[in-house]
Parts: structure tokens; sequence; C-alpha cells
């Protein structure tokens, strides 16, 4: 029988509802060890001019072309673990990276990453025109500049022999390109917020890529990229279901994706590729019009789509106009204008994605220390109301999922924007780095095991929370942690290790307690802590309790049983798509465990709301240490 998600709209969530630290590449073990490719300054090249040109004979290099740099054989790549400099990329400049195609052949994209980017960068993907140089390409159409004035890194989509091929074979490339790079072993980036350009052939190419995996995209600009969509692909792209979610009515053409279509004529047939994306952006009628005659669609402010359950930020923008492909202000203006304004987070099923508009990451404050010799760095969010003579203000520690940051947790957990709605401090560290397995880069990994000769995150944790207070006019009695995956385990670990500090704890996505004995070696059971743990259907952990194979039951009895709770003595109530079970001691809910409908292994921003006003506002520490649950 199928099924349709129901949105999460009870009264409580009406209510509720960088300073770049890498260095050079050569300061470490993985420089290139292929010498780079030789680049001709004596070509001088056209740029296309508006729509690409036929590619009657290959553009050779430009003489202001970067450096094309070969990346080292997987086998021969390796990364030093620099904990002074933990945030840095391990190479800078232009590389070509290999694509491996299902049929075994291999085809070529490359990757600009600007010195001193930072390892939790976003990503701009570019599809470049017929019958240009790649690198050429970057440089006179200005995401050269866009990618280092913003500290992003530039992925290229290029064609064979600058000659873009049928549809089904391109697209394929496409899609084994950006996996090739969000799995790559050489670069790291923040996975959420791609947005992509296209021009000509090669934006032709990724449209009916994004068409078809949209909840990769962020936000797309397609410019003379419509013209060849026609009604039969459209038709049947709108109506495919995601292949391992059938069981929910939900289509690709109902997934909202930001798109700005720009053609040097809006034919009849742009039109229908127009009318599609207002579709899936579930836009109303109406239009706005911009003085350069832009057409502007809008979301329906009252859009029930589950990719924008608060934030109605689907958008469709048409221009009629001709750009000159190699025009650095048009790359300015698009990604200034529209790309940077949105925002994607979350991955898996179609019910762990959110589109929404990016955050201002200047209010983010960026901290750093050193500790026990490691360079270690949280990013705080400060809200508006704010005041060193007012009262006392909570605080939220929120900790990232393994391989993340602080400042990639903050932007995809909405934090910031639940403690600037209801009044309180935000604050997102960053893990320490750990070796990488199999060669793979470093990851910035939480030490929930408290392993030797790793970092001790308890002992860190403990600094923050003094650091917070001697920096902020927070309230000591109202501290709370909360994190997801691998971040989840580590906030586990902290209110078993330092209950004392905080007033309750959240998490979502993993378990920190993997079987009877397995409790932490400074494990402090003298003070209560309520705890809520929250899984999505489709989670790496199990939802069922009675499953002693996995961890989640041996978590949750672990706290029923420190609190003299009886198993049974639970109430349970569902409450849109969450499942809910509550375990009281004299009235005082100690443990809670839910379950998000047709979540995976995630994080959906509405958690947030949901650990704020359901949990961590019901409770506080008083002046002795007492926990005091609605003010009593």
């Amino acid at each position: 029988m199928k099924r349709k998600l129901s949105l999460l709209c009870t009264a409580v969530l009406c209510a509720g509802l960088l300073s770049a630290c890498g260095q050079e590449a050569a300061g470490t073990t993985a420089t290139p060890t292929t010498a780079a490719l030789e680049t001709s300054a004596a070509a001088e090249t056209t740029a296309p001019e508006t729509t690409a040109p036929a590619a009657t004979a290959a553009q050779a290099p430009a003489a202001d072309a970067p450096k094309v740099q070969a990346l080292p054989p997987l086998a021969e790549a390796s990364y030093e673990l620099d904990l002074k400099n933990q945030a840095k990329q391990y190479y800078y400049g232009l590389y070509e990276q290999e694509v491996k195609m299902e049929d075994e052949s291999v085809r070529t994209m490359k990757v600009y990453c600007p010195d001193g980017t930072r390892r939790d960068c976003a990503v701009i993907y570019v599809a470049v025109p017929d019958g240009v140089d790649t690198a050429s390409f970057l440089a006179q159409s200005g995401w050269m500049k866009v990618a280092e004035e913003n500290q992003q890194i530039v992925v290229l989509f290029e064609p064979e022999a600058q000659a873009w091929a049928a549809a089904e074979t391109e697209t394929s490339y496409i899609d084994a390109a950006f996996s090739a790079f969000s799995q790559n072993l050489y670069f790291y980036s923040y996975g959420q917020d791609c947005r992509f350009v296209g021009y000509g052939t090669g934006g032709e190419m990724l449209q009916r890529y994004i068409m078809t995996h949209p909840i990769n995209a962020a936000a797309f600009v397609a410019v003379d990229a419509s013209e060849n969509l026609d009604s039969a692909f459209l038709t049947a792209t709108g109506a495919t279901k995601y292949e391992k979610y059938e069981d929910y009515e939900i289509t690709y053409g109902e997934t909202p994706v930001p798109v700005w279509l720009i053609s040097s004529s809006v034919t009849d047939q742009t039109k229908a590729v127009a009318d599609y994306w207002k579709k899936a952006n579930d836009c109303l009628l109406d239009q706005t019009v911009l003085e350069d005659g832009t057409k502007v669609y809008h979301q329906d402010p009252y859009s029930n789509s589950p990719f924008t359950y608060n934030q109605k930020v689907g958008e469709v923008r048409v221009t009629e106009k001709s750009v000159t492909y190699t025009d650095p202000e048009f790359a300015a203006e698009v990604y200034g204008e529209f790309l940077s304004r949105f925002a994607r987070t979350g991955s898996g099923s179609p019910y762990s994605n959110v589109l929404k508009a990016a955050a201002d990451e200047s209010r983010f404050v960026y901290t750093t220390k050193e500790i026990d010799g490691i360079t270690r760095e949280w990013y705080t969010y400060v809200p508006t109301t704010y005041s060193e003579s007012g009262d006392p203000m909570p605080v939220v520690i929120y900790l990232h999922g393994g391989g993340q940051s602080g400042r990639m947790g903050m932007l995809w957990s909405d934090w910031w924007k639940v403690g600037e709605e209801k009044g309180f401090i935000v604050v997102c560290p960053s893990a320490a780095l750990q070796p990488g397995k199999d060669g793979k880069i470093p990851n910035m990994s939480w030490n929930g095991g408290q392993t030797e000769g790793l970092a001790d995150d308890v002992a860190f944790i403990r600094t923050l929370v003094e650091e917070t207070k001697t920096v902020y006019h927070a309230d000591a009695g109202r501290f709370y942690v909360s994190g997801q995956s691998n971040g989840g385990q580590m906030s586990c670990v902290v209110a078993l290790t330092l209950p004392d500090l905080f007033a309750a704890h959240a998490n979502t996505g993993a378990t920190a307690i993997k079987a009877d004995d397995a409790l932490p070696a400074r494990l402090n059971d003298g003070i209560e802590i309520p705890t809520f743990l929250m899984l999505g259907e489709y989670d790496i952990d199990s939802h069922d309790l009675d499953d002693m194979e996995k961890a989640t039951g041996h978590q949750i009895r672990y706290f029923v049983d420190r609190y003299g709770i009886k198993m049974d003595d639970s109430g349970s109530y569902v409450n849109g798509t969450y499942t809910n079970r509550i375990w009281q001691k004299d009235g005082v809910p100690m443990v809670r465990f839910t379950v998000v409908e047709g979540r995976a292994h995630s994080w959906r921003p509405e958690e947030t709301v949901v650990f704020w006003n359901e949990w961590f506002s019901q409770f506080s520490r008083g002046e002795d240490g007492s926990l005091i649950y609605q003010g009593e």
C-alpha cells in the first residue's frame, strides 16, 4: 500500500517553528608525484561569445590559464596528521581527476581548490560548453575568481575532445563525475550545499542530470541549456519516483530546486522547461518582473512540500538575453545574486533532505585555542537579543557528525536559527583529526571511546563549557548537549561523564552504549540527566528496543534501569511523523526514544525545534545542581 508522509504540524512546532587555516600543499607529504602538465603561453584563444560554437578545432590553453596538475595515484597519496592546522586541504591549485565509467573507460574532470580553502568548503560544479579548453574557461569565465573570493572548490565537468556527445553518455559521465568527487580521496568538502551552473550543450547535460538527481542540488543556473529537453523527457522524468523509496508518493518532478534559466531566445521548449521547474518548486502563477525583464516565480507560501517544511524558498527565474560565456561579471552575478542564496541539507531518502536559505555566516563567531597541543576550534552563534546586562542565556552545544566540522554542524543543523528565535547561544566545536582509514584523508572525528593517543574530547568539552561561561553571559544551569551520528555518540558520552555541566542531553543517529558493560571509563552515574535518543526509520541503528544485537536497546535500557524505571512503564504516542516512547520518574520524563518516519541516517532541521521545545526548554539545574523540570 502506498503511503505519503504527513508533515509535522503540531502546536509546538507551529509556535517554535572562516577563518581559513589551510596552508600550501608543499608542506605535506601529499605533494603530487607527477609533474604538472605544461601549458602553452603562446596560444591565444577565442572564447565563446554566446552559445557554444561548433567544435571544429580543439581550443589550446590560453596564456592566463592555470597549470593543470596531476594527482598522484591513490596508492601513493599520503597525508600528515597536522593537529595545529586541522582544517587545511591537502592539494591547492588546479588538478585533473580521473572519472571511471561503468564500462571501465576513463574520463576526466578538473578540480580547482584555491589557496587557503578549508576542508569544509562548499563546491560549485560547472559544466563547460563545447569547444573550450577547461583550464582557460575556468580563468576567463570568472569562476576561478569566484572560488578564490568565496574560498570554495570548483569542479569542472568536461567533454572528451571538447565536444559533448549524446545525452545518455554524458549524463552518465556527470553522474560518475559527481560521485567520484563526492567520494574522492584527495579533497574534502561540505557535501551539502552543491551549486551547479552549465553552459550550452554542457549545461543541457547537467540539467538532465539534475532533473534526475534533484536532491543533490541547492541551486542551478542553466545558460542556453533548455532548448533540447523535449516534452517526452520532461514528462517521464517528472513522474519518476525515487528508486529506493517507491513506497512514498514523491517524484523527481515534485522536488524543488531553485533554477535560473537564461537563454538568448526563450522558445516554447524553454518555456516548457520553465514550467517543469515551476511545478517542481510549487510556484505560484504570479510573477515578478525585474528591470532586465527577468521573470521570477516564487514558491507558494502554503506549499506542503516536505523539502521546504519551514522555509518556502523554491524559486524559478527566466531571462532572455545573450550571455558572453567568458564574462566574469556574469559569473559573479549568478553566484552572488542566485546560487549563494540557497542551501541544501541532508542525504539518503527524500525525507532526509531539506532545501532552505543559506545562512549568514558572518554572524558566526570563530574561536581557536591550543589545548593539549591541538589547535581546537569552535563556532558560536549569539542571538540578536543577547545582552551582557540582561538575563543570562541558555547554551546548546552541538557536536557534528564524523568527517564534518563545527562550521558544517552549524550550517547543517540549524541550531543557530532556533537559537535566534528562542533566545539561546549555540556553540558548535570541531572534533580533532584522526588518521584516515585505508589511505583516506584524515577526518575530524570525536573520540567517543576515549581512546588513548587521540584527543581527549571529554576534557575538551569541559574546557569549552568553561570558556563559554567566561566569554558570554551564560546561564550555568541551562547548558544542553546534542549531536548527530558520531557527534550523537559523543554527546551521549558527555552525558555519561559530565552530567554535572548539563541540564539535559538529546542526540540523533547514534548510540554510545554498544553492550551492557560498554560504559565510558570516567562514568559519572551519581547525577541524573534526562536523555533523548532519536533515530530515523532507515537509520543505521535499529529502532527495535528488543533487538539486543543492536546498540539502541542497550542504551535505552541502561538509562531506564539507572533511574529505577521498568521498561514496560512507558507512555507512547504518535505526533505527525514522530513515534515516541517516554519513561518517567516521579512524573518527570527522564528517557525518551523517538523514531522519525521516512528519515535515513541524516538530520532534518525541524528536529532541533523538537529537541528544544519538547526537551531542553523543560529542564534546568539549580545552584546546588539539582534537576528542575518545568521550573519546579
